[in-house]
């Protein structure tokens, strides 16, 4: 019996028990068929790892399939394609709002939910937008397409945290393999419904052929242009040309392309439907142990006559979840808001980073000094992109064995070397592909080890992953477009140039990084405030001695001073009031947290 028991053939009381739920008994000859001993335990495991790493799948695919449709949605609005381009602008913009109410959406509701409706929307915009004829209603469901791929970007990443805690290493490079995957996967779906011209002639030249930019053709002429029988004479010799009917599409085909991508996302839903299933299962049947307080019996007011017992118990006894925990900005180690935001200034240049070199490297393969052919450019780009997923893939395996930490700086050191080899070498074509090879390589796992290395150093909550994110969505929104004004303004070459000083000053953050996490700081906020704040007085003190003792005017940089600074730090610590003996009833009062006892 005992063994039967240990093994599991036995139920437990907890399951023998008539379970509630809502207030409705469940009897207890229903069958059990819970295999997980609570809902965390359920989705640490690898069925859940691959149902979150599914949305950034369609995370990946939505983002990726925009670039090489735009000029089919031009063609669908009748927009050329300095104005279509706006539909980037309102992705991205909308993006950031998206991944600034993600974090706080991760943290007070369920993720598996709020995945499986982000993952419908983005659905359904897929659906809508190429048959959208009108722009700003193009731009409406680019805009809520926005919003939906930063939730998920900050919830995905937020939920593997708060489950693997200081363990989620491999799963977040597994979660990023998947966006690589989908961003692979979207522009060969879009490229057999991809067309050379069309009615409205906006095609600006691409590496699929001539284009038609600023051309007086017509959707008549291009469907009849037709090659008439020409006879030729020359040397007594006549040539008979066959009957040759030329016809270019002008019917737009990219719909398909969208619908296709948005079928794609079937198996992802199905995914998380299953994963809501089975985390409610598991909340049934789980045991529901007692929550209450710890009770300090010390700190426990005496009892005074006018108060019932009755209501005392209840004071005592409270709920836990009636009881929150009050903490406020100043009560946070002051480790955790300085490495917050050096790690999010990390990720501001390297997502810059990584949009800027993925759009310009083209551009810069035909302008610079290479001279690379168009179809050579675009391998060029291809081999970035395949490099960049097959990177995320090797960074699985090497976050088993190798501390994100390490990992991180192994990334830096190594897009610095191919950064320096593409800018000391400029006029060799080979040092461009050798950079572009390593570059994707290091660049793949930077933003997966930098979240890894944070939740490393603090606790990373939904809020804080939320900055991080937002924080690398506006880098890459803002450096590309700085890239692009240098690249006009100086040549191709300030592409480089630029790329260059950023890994200088990622590698200094990554240093200021390794240097806070391993001090011995353990002041909190207001006392690390308190300390820079007295040292600046103290500071302006000496000044203005030194500036009277020399006859010269003196005006104060801080309107405080030292002893009024000491004053307040005094003012934090905690009074204790010392007995006191009353003589007249010969009883010792004492004050016990703010109350007065005998």
């Amino acid at each position: 019996m005992l063994d039967q028991f240990f093994k599991g053939e036995v139920p437990s009381i907890f399951e023998t028990t008539i379970k509630r739920e809502n207030g409705k008994p469940y009897p207890p000859s229903q069958p059990v068929t819970r295999t997980y001993r609570n809902e965390d335990e359920f989705l640490r495991t690898n069925r859940a790892t691959i149902c979150f790493c599914g949305a950034f799948l369609t995370f990946g695919m939505a983002a990726s399939v925009i670039g090489p449709t735009l000029l089919e949605l031009g063609c669908v609005t009748g927009r050329p394609v300095n104005i279509i381009s706006w539909v980037f602008f309102s992705q991205g913009l909308s993006a950031l709002f998206g991944s600034s109410i993600g974090g706080i959406m991760a943290d007070r509701y369920d993720c598996s939910v709020i995945l499986l409706v982000c993952v419908t929307c983005i659905a359904v915009c897929l659906a809508i937008i190429p048959v959208c004829s009108i722009f700003q209603l193009m731009l409406a469901f680019f805009a809520l397409l926005g919003v939906n791929m930063g939730i998920i970007d900050t919830v995905a990443n937020s939920v593997l945290i708060k489950i693997h805690a200081k363990k989620v290493a491999p799963r977040l490079q597994t979660l990023h393999f998947f966006y690589g995957i989908g961003a692979l996967l979207s522009p060969v779906i879009a490229e057999p419904f991809l067309r050379s011209a069309c009615k409205n002639g906006h095609f600006e030249s691409n590496i699929f052929g001539w284009t038609l930019e600023n051309s007086t053709f017509t959707e008549e002429f291009l469907n009849n242009l037709v090659y008439n029988n020409v006879n030729i004479t020359q040397l007594n010799f006549t040539r008979v040309t066959k009957v040759t009917m030329v016809k270019l599409n002008t019917r737009p085909f990219v719909q398909y392309a969208y619908w296709i991508v948005a079928s794609l996302q079937l198996p992802v839903q199905l995914g998380l439907i299953y994963l809501i299933f089975k985390q409610r299962q598991i909340r049934k049947w789980s045991p529901v142990m007692f929550t209450g307080r710890i009770v300090n019996i010390a700190a426990i007011p005496a009892k005074s006559p006018d108060d019932p017992e009755g209501k005392e118990l209840s004071q005592i006894f409270r709920p836990i979840d009636t009881q929150p925990i009050k903490s406020t900005f100043g009560d946070i180690p002051a480790k955790v808001p300085i490495i917050t935001f050096l790690c999010a200034l990390l990720l501001f240049f390297f997502d810059g980073l990584q949009g800027a070199y993925a759009g310009y490297l083209y551009t810069y393969a035909v302008k610079s000094d290479v001279h690379f052919k168009s179809s050579h450019a675009a391998y060029l780009n291809s081999l970035f992109w395949c490099l960049f997923a097959v990177g995320r893939f090797i960074s699985i395996f090497l976050s088993m064995v190798v501390k994100p930490d390490k990992m991180l700086l192994t990334n830096m050191i190594g897009c610095f070397t191919a950064m320096s080899i593409m800018f000391y070498f400029h006029a060799y074509p080979l040092s461009l592909w050798i950079g572009t090879c390593l570059f994707g390589l290091f660049m793949s796992s930077v933003f997966p080890s930098t979240l890894a290395a944070a939740e490393l150093y603090i606790e990373v909550t939904g809020s804080l992953t939320s900055i991080l994110i937002v924080s690398s969505a506006s880098g890459e929104m803002l450096l590309p477009l700085l890239v692009g004004k240098e690249f006009i303004r100086e040549g191709p070459l300030s592409f480089l140039i630029v790329g260059f000083i950023i890994c200088i000053f990622s590698l200094v953050v990554l240093f200021l990084i390794r240097a806070v996490a391993r001090s011995r700081l353990k002041l909190t906020v207001s006392e690390l405030f308190q300390v820079l704040i007295g040292g600046a007085c103290h500071c302006n003190s000496s000044y203005k001695e030194y500036f009277q003792s020399e006859g010269c005017e003196y005006t104060q940089m801080m309107p405080c001073d030292v002893e009024v600074v000491e004053a307040t730090a005094d003012n934090m610590k905690p009074k204790t009031q010392e007995p006191s003996f009353d003589e007249q009833t010969n009883t010792i009062n004492i004050d016990l947290l703010g109350t007065e006892s005998q």
